[in-house]
């Protein structure tokens, strides 16, 4: 079983720092019943790699960019795959769509907190999530996220769920049924990721 937890962003080198240790820790765990709370791994992350990494940047003057369509993480499952986007924005969408990479995925991690400059109606229609989970802070000086990105997600048919509202989105698969909760409301949605089958 397969649990992967979002809550409210740690910021966008938090973010993609912690999808570095989770691609390390899915793909050095041989259990594929392992839980992941994403959390935790943010937490962890923050004081084992971003203060680190502050810190040299900070004496070295280097500067870290993982905007690019490198800074992110897919996982596959069965019938069930999860696209973290990171902070890539139109550009960088582009160069994934022109490469191929944009496919279909069952939940989308929307990239930087659902900016008006990301997530655009071609990458939408390329990867056609069935879920899109937005993380962003509740009443954010920024506006995030942009109604017009609101809008390409309801156009694509995505039930979008945001960490502002809903608080941490919680997706559990065996890889033919995924169970989604929303924490702040406990609803819970179970759906079949098998068309042809009865769940």
């Amino acid at each position: 079983m397969l649990a992967i937890h979002l809550t409210s962003a740690i910021g966008w080198t938090g973010a993609a720092a912690a999808y570095l240790v989770l691609v390390f820790i899915v793909l050095t765990n041989p259990d594929t019943r392992t839980v992941v709370d994403a959390k935790l791994v943010m937490e962890l992350t923050v004081w084992f790699v971003i203060v680190p990494l502050a810190y040299l940047a900070f004496l070295t003057g280097l500067v870290i960019s993982l905007g690019t369509p490198w800074g992110l993480f897919r996982y596959f499952w069965v019938l069930f795959s999860f696209l973290l986007t990171s902070d890539i924005g139109a550009p960088a969408e582009q160069a994934m769509l022109g490469a191929g990479l944009a496919l279909p995925t069952t939940v989308l991690k929307v990239a930087h907190h659902g900016s008006r400059h990301s997530t655009t109606r071609e990458f939408l229609n390329a990867t056609r999530p069935s879920f899109a989970v937005i993380s962003v802070g509740a009443r954010n000086s920024y506006g995030h996220p942009a109604p017009d990105t609101l809008a390409r997600l309801d156009t694509v048919g995505a039930r979008i769920l945001r960490t502002d509202r809903d608080g941490a989105a919680i997706f559990e698969t065996d890889g033919r049924v995924l169970t989604v909760t929303r924490w702040a409301s406990g609803r819970v949605e179970r759906v079949c990721l098998d068309p042809e089958a009865i769940c």
